[in-house]
């Protein structure tokens, strides 16, 4: 039986190996097919740039949007100019669809996959209604016939959405084969269309939430966060001028202005996280969040009314209180000490631990009374000292001289064994990973998810949503939505590239932001995961808010590495400034309503790094680091203080202590 089983298997891997040898020589006959024998060769993914705007009799005009005035059952026309700026002839799809609100509030057009049920479906393009297709020669320019019916029993009110022009390419790696990565490439037009009837412009503005974050620094002042909702409740679009005002028991109120809502489609909502900095906690307190309807472009007034939403809170100062119920302790058993020596100075029998004593047996009563009170107070002060100093300087560490009310959560910078790092060189790769700690919300955190690494220059007097700033990676592919992450590969920016373009105009800070990407959406840059690091010469600190523990806590590829492009730092010079226009470029978020002329990709960014000799010239000339604001001197004279009470009781304490030994 053992002889036969031993005999069949070798029969069964004489057989399997026969197989193998057939199969490998099949595959190098002649005949065989593409597929399994593929020809090597470089990516090849050609750009392609074009555009869209509203033409007039045959050609192009200034409008930036398309803006109509319409009755239910009427119909209108106009036409769209398709250009193409690439040196080789494209075919684009060309459609209409509907606006939404999306990022929380940001405006933006239905993705691909996504039918339209609104405007999107009034329209036709050269005769069709659905998509079609139109072929532009190079470098030139092709007029189409845009129709718009307007149903009959359309809803009075504003109607939003847009015409797009879009190409999709299937990306290929350096073997020639498909990376399964779809670069789609959108632009488009706005379409606004008033439907005559009954206007009724509101807002709807809700507290979600309002809580007080404590400092250990008894004397100082800790951050009011708060969460509201502004709803678009009417039928005309609207945009809001929003603030949010903080009043305690006492006091005068507290007041943050907060960026403005923008374009508010009816249904639309935005979620808004924001904090108000240095709050004196004055027990109970209430947070007021006024909207004031702002009048878009183009349109009459949206209402006159303001809109607001209170919304209470708790604010106790719970370490001042601490330190309150010790010096109330510490004089109830000094006075107590004291009157104990005097009963025992008369021979009065006094009570001691709970036993009635006379004359010296008393003293002991005494000392142990006296001695538990003295180190209860010095050890407690040496701690309220020591929490005091600890204090300040962690919050010389987190504590800006600005409020990014979009920043909804820290960045995380690690190195390439998954270890956090908080400091640096400017020259040389940034980090190897960064790490966000704010999850990724639909669509966001769906399949083909992505994320980005952008640095921006803070300055004095302007809103964070309006500084300038430059992509510092290539898009990256992670796992875990939890916590996006960005991979930094040596081939993109460094932070000195960065600051030669952008030199820091304020105490030296750079903020770096991790913006979330999806497919058929644009950047989520309504909220954000964000840090800051303070440059000092030529090293950087983290000052701003980390993400935690995070570094292992998922992986992420560089589509650099999914295309099969080259990761290592590149030797040729970029020109790189405020001016610059190269795809490397990320200024400030394009407000709603500008048409686009070229195309954007979601590759890698050209970002090579600026020559030696630049980045040295421009960091000679960057200012030295401020002191950060602890709290001024006041946290230290106040620890200084303490300390000394504490030495003075002690020594105090002493004193007794060997006069009594002493018997005076």
């Amino acid at each position: 039986m053992h002889q036969h089983h031993l005999t069949h298997h070798r029969l069964r891997l004489v057989f399997s190996t026969a197989l193998a040898i057939v199969f490998a020589l099949g595959t190098g006959l002649p005949g065989a097919s593409a597929v399994d024998k593929p020809k090597p060769g470089p990516a090849a993914v050609a750009r392609i740039t074009f555009g869209a705007q509203p033409a007039t009799k045959g050609a192009p005009d200034k409008r930036p949007n398309y803006r109509y005035a319409a009755t239910p059952g009427g119909t209108l026309r106009d036409q769209v100019a398709v250009r193409n700026l690439s040196t080789s002839a494209v075919t684009l799809r060309v459609y209409a669809t509907d606006a939404v609100n999306i990022n929380n509030g940001g405006f933006g057009l239905l993705p691909r996959a996504q039918r339209p049920k609104d405007i999107g479906t009034w329209v036709t393009i050269n005769g069709r209604a659905a998509d079609g297709t139109v072929t532009v020669a190079a470098r030139s320019v092709k007029i189409l016939n845009l129709s718009m019916k307007v149903p009959a029993k359309a809803q009075p009110g504003d109607h939003t959405g847009g015409v797009i022009v879009a190409v999709t390419t299937l990306s290929k790696n350096k073997t020639g084969t498909a990376a399964n990565v779809e670069l789609d490439q959108r632009v488009g037009v706005r379409l606004f269309v008033r439907v005559s009837g009954p206007l009724h412009p509101s807002l709807s503005v809700k507290p979600l939430d309002a809580n007080y974050q404590n400092i250990p620094n008894p004397f100082g002042r800790g951050a009011t966060n708060v969460t509201f909702r502004v709803t678009n409740t009417g039928n005309v679009n609207m945009g809001g001028r929003q603030s949010l005002s903080i009043k305690g028991l006492v006091g005068s109120a507290q007041v943050l202005a907060i960026p403005d809502a923008e374009v508010l489609l009816p249904g639309g909502y935005v979620d808004v996280k924001t904090s108000l900095k240095q709050t004196w906690p004055l027990v109970h307190e209430s947070a007021t969040v006024t909207v004031k309807p702002l009048v878009l472009p183009g349109d009459l007034g949206a209402g006159k009314g303001t809109y607001s939403a209170v919304t209470s809170f708790w604010a106790v100062p719970w370490t001042l209180l601490a330190l309150l119920v010790l010096i109330v302790a510490g004089l109830w058993y000094l006075r107590r000490a004291r009157r104990t020596r005097r009963a025992a100075a008369t021979g009065t029998p006094v009570t001691v631990a709970s036993q009635t004593v006379a004359g010296d047996a008393e003293a002991t009563g005494v000392g142990i009374n006296q001695r538990s009170a003295a180190r209860l107070v010095a050890s407690t002060s040496l701690v309220l000292a020591a929490m005091i100093a600890t204090s300040g300087t962690a919050t010389a560490a987190v504590v800006l001289p600005y409020t990014d009310a979009n920043a909804t959560g820290g960045i995380t910078l690690c190195d390439a064994h998954g270890q956090a790092i908080t400091g640096g060189p400017v020259a040389g790769s940034l980090a190897a990973t960064a790490v966000g700690g704010s999850a990724a919300v639909a669509p966001f955190n769906g399949n083909h998810r992505s994320a980005i690494l952008t640095a921006y220059q803070p300055r004095k007097g302007i809103d964070p949503g309006n500084w300038s700033g430059e992509l510092m990676t290539g898009t990256s592919q992670y796992t875990n939505p939890k916590n996006p992450m960005v991979e930094i590969l040596p081939r993109d920016l460094t932070l000195e590239g960065f600051l030669v373009a952008y030199p820091v105009k304020w105490d030296g800070l750079v903020q770096l932001r991790v913006y979330l990407k999806a497919p058929n959406q644009g950047a989520k840059q309504d909220t954000y995961a964000a840090t800051t690091l303070k440059v000092t010469g030529s090293t950087w600190q983290q000052v701003g808010a980390a993400a935690g523990d995070v570094c292992k806590s998922g992986t992420a590829v560089s589509i650099a590495r999914i295309l099969g492009l080259p990761t290592a730092a590149p030797t040729t010079t970029r020109p790189s400034g405020p001016g610059s226009t190269g795809p490397g470029a990320a200024s400030s978020p394009s407000r709603p309503g500008a048409s686009a002329s070229t195309s954007t990709t979601s590759g890698v960014p050209g970002s090579a790094d600026p020559s030696g000799a630049q980045a040295s010239a421009a960091l000679a000339k960057l200012p030295e680091a401020s002191a950060a604001n602890s709290g001024g001197p006041f946290i230290w004279v106040l620890s200084v203080a303490l300390v000394a009470a504490a030495a003075t009781l002690w020594w105090f304490w002493n004193r007794r202590r060997h006069a009594r030994l002493n018997g005076s």
